[in-house]
């Protein structure tokens, strides 16, 4: 592993640590928090940009943040499944919940028709 300049190291890892959020987020079905953390993950590579564009790297360097933003897209990529598998979950769930609710209230309108 190459040293990267501290700053953009550092921007790397806390993109890639909300990623880990992300998932651990996903996984546990609290959705709502999700796109706040995709904000900061935008503005955090906007800054990763700013800095890359203003900084000098070697070509070990540049191979090295190329490998840790490979990282970082596989496990959004895995994120991303993950999230349309919830999704379609909690459609079933819905769907199940929906049909119960509708079953419910044709017994009672039986029982009091």
């Amino acid at each position: 592993m190459t040293a990267l300049p501290q700053a953009i190291a550092e921007l790397l890892d806390e993109i890639a640590g909300l990623g880990v959020e992300e998932g651990a987020l996903i996984h546990d079905r609290r959705l709502l928090a999700l796109p706040a953390m995709t904000a900061r993950r935008a503005a955090l590579a906007s800054q990763l940009a700013e800095r890359l564009a203003g900084t000098a790297l070697s070509d070990a360097q540049r191979a090295e943040v190329e490998r840790r933003l490979d990282e970082i897209r596989s496990a959004t990529a895995d994120h991303l499944a993950l999230l349309g598998s919830t999704r379609d979950e909690l459609a079933d769930e819905i769907g199940r919940l929906t049909t119960t609710r509708r079953a419910r209230q044709s017994y009672t309108a039986a029982r009091r028709g």
